[in-house]
């Protein structure tokens, strides 16, 4: 499974922070270091699995923590609307 960012959903960069706006629900989400990082990585080209393992090396945290933090940041980000989960198997939207 991969996931993709919602086209609606604009960014703006501040230094190593970014905050995106969400112009269909009128929301701005401001995201830290670690949340900008992997917000980079939501391309609709990588898995979960490959996003942990590029936070290991950026960040001094395990696999196993990264990839919860992964989980929990696209589960997030899910509930709110700004990315979805597309299976790679069928190519359709989950």
């Amino acid at each position: 499974m991969i996931w993709k960012p919602n086209p609606t959903v604009r960014q703006r960069d501040f230094g190593n922070q970014v905050v995106l706006v969400d112009p269909d629900k009128v929301l701005v989400h401001e995201l830290n270091e670690v949340g900008t990082f992997l917000w980079s990585l939501v391309d609709g080209s990588r898995s979960p699995d490959q996003m942990a393992q590029a936070l290991t090396e950026e960040f001094e945290v395990t696999y196993e923590e990264a990839l919860g933090d992964v989980e929990n940041f696209l589960n997030r980000l899910a509930q709110l609307g700004l990315v979805k989960a597309e299976d790679t198997n069928t190519g359709g939207s989950t």
